[in-house]
């Protein structure tokens, strides 16, 4: 498990145990040209407290608002409902390092089922060594794998690096703009 101490952020090894699931080798293994050591697989409930930290270093890194409470609730959801979409981790040895939720959608703009690339985060220490650019290959080959027809993302202003990755896999930069109203009542 990781843990934040202030802005420091130090890290506490606890293994992932691989209980019995029906997710077949081909999808948990990830390595390809990356070092033996990583690899990617789905995410487990017993990952929650982990997949809930990383997600707050995200926000904080974003200067995005969050209750921890709210995330550990949509991150349980999306665990335990498969129709909702996927959650793919990234693991050093047995450390959780960094992760990729997706949820589905079906939008008339592609036609049918698409994926929405909600988040997809890497702690800084591991950033610029292949994983980000594997954790993606997961997620193009799980959501192609789920019939979607379209993958759609979006990327901070000025978040360059994001962009060029994405880039890198064929994304194209749409010319419009992201909205959104909340419809639950602020706490």
């Amino acid at each position: 498990m990781i843990k934040a101490n202030n802005s420091d952020i130090t890290q506490k090894l606890v293994p992932v145990h691989l209980k019995e699931h029906s997710i077949p080798l081909e999808i948990m293994l990830y390595s390809r040209n990356i070092p033996e050591k990583n690899m990617i697989r789905p995410a487990l409930p017993d990952d929650l407290e982990d997949l809930v930290f990383l997600l707050e270093n995200q926000f904080q890194e974003h200067r995005i608002p969050f209750e921890t409470g709210e995330l550990s609730k949509a991150f349980k959801e999306l665990l335990n409902r498969e129709e909702l979409g996927l959650v793919l981790v990234a693991l050093q040895q047995d450390q959780i390092i960094g992760f990729a939720a997706i949820s589905l959608a079906w939008t008339l703009e592609h036609g049918g089922k698409t994926a929405w690339l909600d988040e997809l985060y890497l702690l800084p220490e591991y950033r610029e060594g292949g994983l980000g650019s594997k954790l993606l290959e997961a997620v193009i080959a799980e959501t192609r794998q789920l019939g979607c027809l379209a993958i759609d993302l979006e990327v901070e202003q000025e978040h360059f690096r994001a962009e060029n990755l994405y880039k890198r896999f064929g994304f194209e930069k749409l010319q419009r703009s992201r909205w959104a109203k909340m419809l639950r009542e602020a706490k």
